[in-house]
């Protein structure tokens, strides 16, 4: 067997193997939570988080942490937090600015894939 058949291969059972960890991962939701609260935490205290004036982020999907404490938490301290949606009628994406004045769940969308977008 050539050498690149068993690096494909050896790919196609790591990317097996990460799935199958993941979904186990994200079927424990006290974890998931766990997780969420430390990334957000460890971001919202860092020193870029501080110094930002405006925050790049994604609205996360069901097998991803949360990132809406992060988002939410922006906006409150008057941060321009801006998150990806795809253009109707394109698979190409662009970023949308969210309003501070308004709650994050009446700015989403289940848009493109499933996914909540502006």
């Amino acid at each position: 067997m050539s050498e690149e058949i068993l690096l494909y291969l050896q790919k196609k059972d790591m990317r097996r193997d990460m799935r199958e960890h993941l979904a186990s991962f994200f079927s424990d939701k006290d974890a998931v939570s766990a997780a969420s609260d430390k990334a957000a935490g460890t971001f919202l205290s860092s020193d870029i988080y501080r110094n930002a004036k405006t925050i790049l982020a994604f609205i996360s999907a069901e097998n991803e942490i949360d990132t809406k404490r992060i988002i939410a938490k922006a906006l409150i301290d008057g941060k321009d937090v801006a998150v990806p949606r795809i253009i109707p009628g394109t698979s190409s994406m662009d970023f949308f600015f969210l309003r501070g004045d308004a709650e994050l769940s009446t700015q989403l969308v289940t848009g493109s894939y499933g996914i909540q977008e502006p």
